[in-house]
C-alpha cells in the first residue's frame, strides 16, 4: 500500500526535548505546487508553492512563491524525499512530468543515503551555495542547517556558528573537541536570518546577519561564562569575535578533512557562477500534475 504524503507549512520545536509541532498553511493559502530547478546544481532542486488567486497552471507566472514565517522560500528539498516512503508518490509525479529522470536517484545515491541517515526532513534547511539566505534558531545548540555537496552533507549547527572553536596544537585534539561540544549552551532563544559569504581575497567563509526575527536572549541557567561571537548581533554585518571577523568555515587541517572539502566545494560553485555570469535565476517554474 502506498503511503500518502502529508505536507505542512512548518515544523516547530520550541525547546530541546519537546515533540515537534506541525503548523498548518496560512489561512486562505491557494495556488500550485511546482518544481524549482536549481540553475547550477542537479541535486539542488526543491518543491515550492506558488501563491495564485486562481489555482490554474496558466496563471503560475503571475503568482509569488510562498515564504516561511522568516521570509525565506517555503520549499521541500528534493534530496529530503529520496528515501522517505511517504513521498514515493511525489517522486513518481516528478518522473512522469519529466522534471526528474529515474536515474537521478541512483546518480545521487550517496547524498540521498546521507540525507536519510542524518534524518534530513522535508523542512530541513539545505544550503547549496554562498549568499543563500537561511535561518538559525538559538533555542538549542543542535539546531542546524545542512550544507549539501556531491559527497554528502555537512552540519552547520548553531553551536558551530555562535561558539567559536579554537584550534589548538596539542596531542589530544579529540579531547579538546569533546570539551567544546560539552560546554554549556549560553543562549535561551533567538532567531535570525543569515547567509554564508566569502570575504574578497580570503580563504575563509564567514556569516553575515541579514535580519533578526527574534532577539537573542542569554540563558539564565548557564553556570559559567562561555565565549561567543560578539553580541548584540547587528543586521547587515558579519559575525565577529573580539571585533574581528568570525570564520564559519576555514581551509581546515588536515587538508583532507570534511570541512576543507565543503569549503573548496562552495568556492568552486561561487567561482563558476561568477565566471558564467549566472545570478541565480532558475528556469521557468512548472506545476506538478498529480
Amino acid at each position: 500500500m502506498q503511503l500518502l504524503p502529508y505536507i505542512y507549512y512548518g515544523n516547530r520545536n520550541p525547546s530541546s526535548g519537546q515533540p515537534a509541532r506541525f503548523t498548518p498553511f496560512p489561512v486562505n493559502t491557494r495556488g500550485l505546487f511546482y518544481y524549482h530547478r536549481h540553475p547550477q546544481i542537479a541535486f539542488g532542486g526543491s518543491i515550492r508553492f506558488r501563491v495564485c488567486q486562481d489555482p490554474d497552471p496558466r496563471y503560475l507566472d503571475l503568482g509569488q512563491d510562498l515564504l516561511t514565517e522568516y521570509g525565506t522560500p517555503w520549499q521541500i528539498p528534493i534530496i529530503a524525499i529520496g528515501r522517505l516512503p511517504r513521498f514515493a508518490i511525489l517522486k513518481s509525479v516528478l518522473e512522469q512530468d519529466k522534471l526528474i529522470t529515474p536515474k537521478f536517484w541512483t546518480e545521487h545515491k550517496r547524498l540521498l543515503d546521507h540525507a536519510y541517515d542524518w534524518r534530513l526532513g522535508p523542512h530541513s534547511q539545505v544550503i547549496y551555495e554562498c549568499e543563500q539566505p537561511f535561518c538559525m534558531n538559538l533555542s538549542s545548540p543542535h539546531n542546524a542547517a545542512y550544507i549539501a555537496t556531491p559527497r554528502g552533507l555537512y552540519i552547520l549547527s548553531s553551536r558551530k556558528m555562535m561558539v567559536p572553536y579554537i584550534e589548538v596544537v596539542q596531542d589530544d585534539k579529540q579531547q579538546h573537541m569533546e570539551q567544546w561540544m560539552r560546554s554549556p549552551w549560553p543562549f535561551e532563544k533567538g532567531i535570525f536570518v543569515c547567509r554564508l559569504e566569502r570575504p574578497p581575497g580570503e580563504t575563509a567563509i564567514t556569516t553575515r546577519v541579514l535580519r533578526i526575527h527574534d532577539p537573542v536572549v542569554m540563558s539564565p541557567h548557564a553556570n559559567r561564562r562561555v565565549d561567543t561571537v560578539d553580541l548584540p548581533l547587528r543586521p547587515r554585518e558579519w559575525l565577529t569575535v573580539d571585533r574581528r571577523r568570525a570564520d564559519t568555515l576555514l581551509l581546515a587541517s588536515p587538508p583532507k578533512s570534511r570541512e576543507d572539502g565543503v569549503f573548496r566545494y562552495l568556492m568552486q560553485i561561487t567561482a563558476s557562477r561568477t565566471e558564467g555570469g549566472d545570478h541565480g535565476h532558475a528556469e521557468e517554474p512548472r506545476d506538478l500534475q498529480a
